[in-house]
Parts: C-alpha cells; sequence; structure tokens
C-alpha cells in the first residue's frame, strides 16, 4: 500500500496520530459515494461515515470514538476494522436514497433475465456477446450503454433468424437523422440536441451510428459462428456510411506541449507526460503496473490493450528515462500512476483537471487527453518513422488507419526523400 493511500494513514492508531488537526476529517473512499472518516479532535478523536445522495448532496454521520487513547471495545470505542465494518452498515440503510454502489456496466449481472428456452432472440445474441466481451476486451461501458439504449428496444423481442436487411437499414438511417443526447441527472427524461442542418454535425452522427452498427454486426456475426442463425446476409448487406471520418486528428505542435505540461497539477502532468512519450490510450495508462516496465530493452508491456491484443511500446531515451525514474524503488504489482493521494486514477477523473490544464496553457477547449495519442502518431511520422512501426507501437492490426489520419504529416519526409534520392533523368537543358 503506498504510503500516500488515506487507508495507510487511518489503519492504525500510531499512523493516526501523526495526522494533522483541522475542522473536517480525514476521508477514505472505500466504496463509490461511501467514505469513512476520521477527526482528529483536542480530546476526542471520532470515527465518521458518509454518503453520497442522489441530489448530490452528502450525509454524514459520526460512528464511535477512535481507539487512539483507549482500546477498541466495539461499541462506543472503535478499531478501524470495526468503524469500517458499521460505516458499510449504515451506508446499506441509506442505499434507497444514496447513488448507486456501482455503476450499471460495473454491477453484476448487468444484464436482462431473458428466457433460455428457443427462439434465439437479438437479445439473445447482444447478451452473449456482451459476456464475452466483457471478460476477453476493454471498454465494455461503450458496448453496454449503445446495447441498452439503442439495440433492445428496437429488436430485443425478435428472433434472430426474422431480423432483415431492411430492418437493420431503416433503424441506422433512422439515428442518423436522430440529434445527440444531452446528458442529463438519472431518473430524468432523455433529452436530446436542437437538430441542425450543419453538414460537420450530419458527419459526427454518422460516424457514431457506424460505431453502434459495428457493435451489433460483431455480436450477430458471433452468433452466426456459434449456429444459432444459418445464415449472415441480413447484416451483412448493411453498409455502413461513408466519408464520415474526420479529416485529420488534431494534435498539438511542441510549444503546446510544453504549455500544457507546465498548466497540469503534478499528478496530472506525470500522466500527460507518460501519454505524449508513449502513445498510450489513458485507459491503458490507468491500469499499467511498474512492473510492465521493462528496463533491459526499455520497453512498455501493455497488456489491457483494446483489442484485446498484448504489445510492447520501443521508449526513447526520454521515455526510458521518464518511466525508470517512475518506477524507481517501487514494487512491480503497485499502479505506475496515481493520483496525489495515493488513489487510483478512475475512468473520468482526468476529464476536469484535463480541460482546466488546456484552459490555463491557453489551447482550444476541444482538445481531450486522447488528442495527446494522436500528437504521439504525428510527431512519429514527421519525424520520418514508417507507418509500419507507428501502427505497431499505437497497437493497430495493419498501417490502413495509420496511413489514413497521419500519412500526410509525413509528407515532408517522403518530399524530403525525393528530393535527396531521386535521380534526375532529365537534364536542365531539356526542359
Amino acid at each position: 500500500m503506498p504510503l500516500t493511500d488515506p487507508k495507510f494513514h487511518l489503519t492504525f492508531p500510531a499512523r493516526r496520530m501523526a495526522l494533522d488537526g483541522r475542522d473536517f476529517p480525514h476521508w477514505w473512499v472505500f466504496a463509490r459515494g461511501r467514505s469513512l472518516g476520521y477527526h482528529k479532535g483536542l480530546t476526542v478523536s471520532s470515527w465518521f461515515a458518509r454518503i453520497r445522495l442522489k441530489v448530490d448532496r452528502y450525509w454524514q454521520t459520526r460512528l464511535g470514538e477512535a481507539d487512539d487513547t483507549f482500546p477498541a471495545d466495539g461499541l462506543t470505542v472503535l478499531s478501524f476494522d470495526q468503524a469500517r465494518q458499521k460505516a458499510e452498515e449504515w451506508c446499506d440503510e441509506h442505499a434507497n436514497e444514496a447513488c448507486p454502489r456501482y455503476l450499471d456496466h460495473e454491477n453484476h449481472p448487468v444484464y436482462p433475465d431473458l428466457p433460455p428456452s428457443l427462439p434465439y432472440t437479438v437479445a439473445h445474441a447482444m447478451v452473449d456477446y456482451m459476456k464475452w466481451y466483457r471478460e476477453n476486451r476493454s471498454g465494455f461501458a461503450r458496448i453496454y450503454y449503445d446495447t441498452r439504449a439503442y439495440v433492445l428496444p428496437r429488436f430485443g423481442h425478435l428472433p434472430l433468424e426474422q431480423l432483415t436487411t431492411r430492418m437493420l437499414r431503416e433503424w441506422i438511417d433512422e439515428l442518423a437523422e436522430t440529434p445527440a443526447k444531452v446528458r442529463v441527472r438519472q431518473g430524468e427524461p432523455t433529452q436530446y440536441k436542437v437538430k441542425k442542418d450543419d453538414p460537420e454535425e450530419r458527419r459526427r452522427r454518422r460516424n457514431t451510428v457506424n460505431r453502434t452498427l459495428a457493435i451489433v454486426k460483431a455480436a450477430f456475426n458471433r452468433a452466426y459462428e456459434h449456429g444459432y442463425v444459418d445464415s449472415d446476409l441480413a447484416w451483412k448487406r448493411v453498409k455502413k456510411f461513408l466519408r464520415v471520418e474526420p479529416k485529420s486528428p488534431r494534435y498539438l505542435e511542441k510549444d503546446d506541449c510544453q504549455k500544457l505540461i507546465a498548466a497540469c497539477t503534478s499528478e496530472l502532468r506525470t500522466l500527460v507526460v507518460g501519454a505524449l512519450l508513449s502513445g498510450c490510450r489513458v485507459g491503458e495508462l490507468r491500469s499499467m503496473r511498474v512492473g510492465d516496465y521493462l528496463p533491459v530493452v526499455k520497453r512498455l508491456l501493455i497488456t489491457n490493450a483494446k483489442g484485446g491484443r498484448v504489445r510492447h511500446i520501443s521508449l526513447s531515451d526520454h521515455g526510458a528515462y521518464f518511466f525508470a525514474a517512475l518506477a524507481k524503488d517501487r514494487s512491480a504489482n503497485e499502479l505506475m500512476f496515481m493520483r496525489a493521494n495515493g488513489g487510483a486514477w478512475r475512468p473520468s477523473s482526468h476529464h476536469r483537471p484535463f480541460h482546466k490544464a488546456t484552459f490555463k496553457a491557453g489551447l482550444p477547449q476541444t482538445v481531450a487527453f486522447h488528442h495527446l495519442r494522436h500528437t504521439y502518431a504525428a510527431h512519429a511520422a514527421m519525424a520520418g518513422i514508417p507507418l509500419q512501426v507507428i501502427a505497431r507501437q499505437l497497437g493497430h492490426a495493419d498501417t490502413r488507419l495509420v496511413e489514413r489520419l497521419y500519412a500526410y504529416v509525413g509528407s515532408s519526409y517522403l518530399d524530403d526523400v525525393i528530393r535527396t534520392k531521386m535521380p534526375d533523368l532529365v537534364t536542365l537543358d531539356t526542359i
């Protein structure tokens, strides 16, 4: 356990004595929206429990006295473990008013109760695919929420063998014409953005529909391969929308990278530098362990890649120096990137501090953390690194995506090669 983890300082009385006295408790989050707190008073130290409500407010209660001076009795004087158990029980009593302990896609089971008997429906195919995807791939949340929002309400009851090409074509056309949803609080009715006659908005919407269609096709193909349906012609004939990919990904210039790094907090700076030096996705950085850095060969081992494939990332001298310093004197099983309080980076906990940093650095507010990956690839292409190498570094199966996104920024390297290597077939006198 890292020394900066709040749990480390609350576990034993000797460690709690070193904490500073303040007007509010030292909190340790033991579950989503649920915390155990310790308040160091002038004469008496106390344990507290806190729970987050659905209306974005908190309830808290005093559990009892801490065993700093007197031995724990389990009633009025509590040890850390006893306080943790009481906090769990108190939070369970108020679970109906509190925010869910788990997000929908984190809960188990998260799938609707389906009858195991025939016919084999679209819902059966999607649920089987989600179960497989959750165990073998990363990025399950997108699969789950898209299926629940767009697929099951429309086709969930329909036997898979009765699905037709026309049904799917009408469905994706309807999705493409429907404006994007607006994020609302839990329990509030669904809201949509105002529909605009904007080519860029239409392109982005069709691009999103293409991704949803890819999920559906993957689920149906799996059902076909397992023999639940005799033909895959119904969805095989449905083609995705063309010319909907962005023309070129946004990337940062070198000066912008330095401005961004200077504007970051200390915990975010480490994450940003790691992304710029490795080209990793933020999910790969969040789950990276210290032992995933291989100092002998100066590489990173990525075991939780998006496609489920294990890959090695070769590091530059700066990258090897950075990760060697970050991993120095740390346990191999410890997370490589941690927050200032010793906790792990959650899936969305970097969004707000990153946007604050981009605003402070004077960068466009459309810059997202994933653009650091584009920055790594774009500058690699401009440096003349072959696209095959860039594709391997990013974890792509082939060079098609890299050629489409980054070949244009490497054109200056191609120009230099042609001007210096191409022989003169025609003399200037004959021109």
